[in-house]
């Protein structure tokens, strides 16, 4: 219990729960779904049939959950960032500075969460 996480699946929805502080590397065949990522600097998740792909800094904890059709994932890593995937788009909430700031470049490509691009 240093830098693994664990993954659980129950009925149809999936919870993912880890503390990624190395190097975490999480594959799903016939749900097609692949995670590979470093989580100490710069996360990288993929989801093919709705390809997506986040980049976050994970240094604390990360909750993912899917449920049926859509995923919520809920983390809280340095600020607070709430990311929700219904049907086919998804919209993306982060609340760091003062007020809601959108930061959705492009969508399915990169999502700069946490880090200062400016």
């Amino acid at each position: 219990m240093g830098g693994k996480g664990s993954e659980r699946q129950d009925g149809g929805y999936r919870e993912i729960s880890d503390t990624w502080e190395e190097k975490g590397s999480e594959r799903q065949d016939g749900g097609y779904r692949e995670i590979s990522d470093t989580w100490e600097e710069k996360g990288s998740e993929r989801q093919d049939g709705g390809y997506r792909e986040i980049s976050d800094t994970w240094e604390e904890k990360g909750s993912e959950r899917q449920d049926g059709g859509y995923r919520e994932i809920s983390d809280r890593r340095k600020e607070k960032g709430s990311e929700r995937q219904d049907g086919g788009y998804r919209e993306i909430s982060d609340t760091r500075k003062k007020g809601v700031r959108d930061k959705t470049e492009v969508i399915g490509r990169y999502l700069t969460h946490g880090r200062k691009k400016e």
